[in-house]
């Protein structure tokens, strides 16, 4: 049997459509555990709604904590071995569980799979898709980071026994959460898998996150992923300060050069988030300064996104 595991702050907007493609699912025997983590906005009240519906749904409410205290408390709560993420925004496909489940069955050397995704608008309209890469053996063996924990959230599927292993979700970190437990899974010796099918429909938007939260959401994943691999290398992770005056130390031309990348990733994401939104002005106007400041990286997501 399966756990799914779903943590709600405030998405009244999204919630109906995103139970819903839970409780539809073709594979029926599982248990659907959401934490309130305190929304304000009437998303208790959808979830009682269908709590009151369902026997597979456990609701539990909590003060408003944070995503990962309320991820670990719907794992602590959770009954079963396998725990199938889910974010309360997103649209899983009908198949997901089944596909899943089956894949776990069959590979027991796997403690997480994840899988392809759609990109959908605030309307639910497909935009673009994400496929994504893992390999896990080719990350450590390079050192690269991005071949292990480029990864959709909501796709995955996670041995419990794994996940409490390396110790949950972490606290240290207000973003990129999910990017943090990837790199502990792996650098603890667990293996990632990717189903290369499209089982989850994942949102865009929110594109009234500031450019200042982008930056210093990008920063914090070129810190989780630099002690990822001093790990891999067998060296002590550095401090967040520590961290800092090393970037401090590059020479000054490697500097503006990581910081002008910094500002292209920043624009695109800005300008996918404005698209998603249907902000057209502000997304092209976001999009060209990517471009205008890394054309060859800019255009290529746009395609892969695209394609």
């Amino acid at each position: 049997m399966i756990s799914v595991v779903m943590t709600v702050y405030n998405a009244h907007k999204y919630l109906r459509p995103c139970i819903e493609s839970v409780l539809s699912q073709s594979y029926v025997d599982f248990e659907f555990v959401i934490v309130d983590d305190g929304s304000t906005d009437g998303s208790d009240q959808i979830l009682e709604h269908f709590a009151t519906r369902d026997s597979r749904i456990r609701l539990f409410k909590q003060s408003n904590r944070g995503v990962s205290n309320a991820r670990n408390v719907a794992v602590s709560h959770s009954r079963f071995e396998l725990l199938a993420t889910m974010d309360a925004d997103d649209i899983m496909l009908p198949e997901r569980l089944q596909r899943q489940f089956e894949f776990m069955q069959n590979h027991s050397e796997a403690s997480v799979v994840c899988s392809y995704a759609q990109l959908i608008d605030r309307d639910g309209k497909v935009i673009g898709s994400s496929h994504t890469v893992v390999d896990v053996n080719r990350g450590r063996e390079q050192r690269d980071p991005h071949l292990i924990q480029e990864i959709v959230h909501p796709s995955t599927m996670i041995r419990k026994q794994a996940l409490l292993q390396v110790g949950g979700y972490s606290d240290r970190f207000h973003v990129a959460v999910d990017r943090e437990l990837w790199g502990r899974l792996v650098t603890s010796g667990h293996l990632i898998a990717v189903m290369p099918e499209v089982l989850i429909q994942y949102r865009l938007h929110q594109s009234s996150v500031t450019a200042k939260d982008m930056f210093n959401h990008h920063f914090t994943c070129e810190f989780i992923d630099y002690n990822i691999v001093r790990r891999l290398n067998g060296e002590t992770q550095l401090s967040l300060e520590q961290f800092r005056a090393f970037l401090r130390s590059k020479p000054a031309a490697v500097r503006l050069g990581n910081l002008l990348a910094s500002i292209s990733r920043v624009y695109y994401k800005k300008a996918t988030r404005h698209f998603a939104e249907h902000h057209w002005l502000p997304s092209i106007g976001c999009l060209a300064l990517a471009v205008s400041i890394s054309p060859y990286r800019t255009t290529k997501r746009v395609l892969e996104r695209i394609q």
